[in-house]
């Protein structure tokens, strides 16, 4: 009898812990920074954050997202404006773009980020998940200023990164 009950224990534990669970967003899904160095002759560059949303749980906190500081890592600041919302998905997600001009004081390495508040809610691998809305979500980006490397840019991603 004993032996049955560990076994019954045994397959109630790794049932409850294999059992499959779903991540549910409340706002910010995905976001990425790109820059593209819009002059040949002075070191400007126009910074865009884009940001994926759900638009089911999360759309009060969508519809507040107006603007965020754009930190450029040569010590200034800047508050930026949404310049696009884009639904996607049908109409469940959106992709909000937040663009800027910023001109370097010279050439080095410099790191772009932006600082998002009310990350997703209940997100599995960000413990505990229970309050992972409290994490702020936080995006970066480095680029290399060079007279040699002309007018470069970041990456630019084609598809969304969202899980439909």
């Amino acid at each position: 009898m004993r032996f049955l009950y560990i076994i019954g224990l045994l397959s109630l534990f790794l049932s409850a812990v294999l059992w499959p669970t779903i991540s549910q967003a409340t706002h910010v899904r995905a976001g990425e920074i790109t820059t593209k160095r819009i002059s040949q002759t002075s070191l400007t560059y126009k910074i865009t954050f884009t940001a994926y949303f759900d638009e089911v749980k999360g759309r009060p906190a969508a519809d507040q997202a107006t603007n965020y500081t754009f930190c450029f890592g040569d010590g200034t600041t800047a508050d930026v404006d949404r310049s696009s919302r884009v639904y996607i998905n049908g109409r469940t997600s959106s992709v909000n773009s937040y663009t800027v001009i910023h001109t370097y004081p010279g050439p080095g390495t410099y790191t772009i980020g932006v600082t998002v508040p009310n990350r997703n809610a209940d997100t599995k691998n960000l413990p505990p998940a229970a309050s992972s809305d409290q994490i702020r979500f936080f995006v970066s980006t480095t680029i290399l200023i060079n007279a040699a490397l002309l007018t470069n840019s970041t990456p630019v991603m084609l598809n969304p990164p969202l899980d439909s």
